[in-house]
């Protein structure tokens, strides 16, 4: 069972819990940001081009630019940058499946056990990764089928229903298997259990209660706006000064902070919800 601490210490707890995830992410980001940056800066020649890539209209400037390079007939720096994205992207998604399945168990055995300190994070990092990878890979496969289901279900009735009805399911299935996988891991982990399939049953028989799905169900709503604040950041002056630009940065590495953080949240609820089910052999108690 976890022990009980004040809201103080749980937040500073999770917050030095979420500094690893955070750190990764800038990590894995710094290869295609550096592809970006160069390709835009060729692009754009002298345009002052930097205000606009760290504003709001950021994904403006980006087809403006593609647009006036394709109508010129193409450059090697715009196909170098089309490859870099069909290559790079899928790569870098890779690689944060990869580092969350790692650090997952880390985080978890640190929640368990009520410290985070280095030692007990790295071991359980190297402890759970296969565990935790194959939840992730689980979790994936699961979504993407289902939320291709649904597309094409959607698609084949899309003039009954409304198109932001398709958009919420996704959300709310996706959440919904996010949870579970999350409560597999943390029942792993409290149980001392390698075993996937063992993990996946228990927590499906936990987050299937009317109060667990609701929470589940809310929980990507504050990803969801950190999110969209992500890809809407606050407008800049137009010469781009360096305070603008530093206060930009200062933005986006907040939000990336929180998302992270957000995270770690998300892997302590499912520590507070194991902490209720029983270990695996023990019968569910009726809530």
């Amino acid at each position: 069972m976890i022990a009980r601490v004040s809201t103080g210490v749980l937040l500073v707890r999770t917050v030095r819990l979420a500094l690893p995830l955070y750190g990764a992410s800038l990590v894995l980001a710094l290869l295609p940001g550096l592809v970006v940056l160069i390709g835009f800066s060729s692009l754009a020649d002298a345009r002052p081009w930097r205000s606009e890539l760290l504003g709001p209209n950021w994904l403006n400037l980006l087809a403006e630019l593609g647009s006036e390079a394709i109508q010129a007939g193409g450059s090697r720096v715009l196909a170098l940058m089309a490859l870099a994205g069909v290559v790079l992207l899928p790569l870098v998604a890779v690689a944060h499946v990869l580092v969350y399945g790692y650090l997952a168990g880390g985080v978890l055995a640190c929640l368990w056990q009520g410290h985070a300190d280095m030692a007990t994070f790295r071991s359980a990092c190297r402890r759970w990764f296969w565990p935790m990878l194959r939840l992730s890979l689980f979790g994936w496969v699961l979504g993407t089928g289902t939320s291709f289901t649904i597309q094409v279900a959607f698609a084949l009735v899309g003039d009954w229903l409304p198109s932001d009805l398709g958009i919420a399911l996704v959300v709310a299935v996706q959440g919904l298997i996010a949870g579970w996988v999350e409560l597999a891991r943390a029942l792993a982990v409290r149980d001392e259990t390698r075993s996937v399939f063992r993990a996946v049953s228990r927590a499906l028989a936990v987050v299937r209660r009317p109060l667990v799905l609701l929470l589940w169900l809310a929980l990507p709503l504050p990803t969801l706006g950190l999110g969209f604040a992500a890809i809407n950041p606050p407008a800049l002056s137009a010469d781009g000064s360096a305070t603008d630009l530093l206060a930009a940065l200062a933005y986006g590495q907040g939000v990336a902070l929180l998302l992270a953080w957000a995270k770690v949240v998300r892997l302590l609820v499912a520590v507070r919800l194991a902490a209720l089910a029983p270990p695996f052999g023990e019968p569910l108690r009726t809530v």
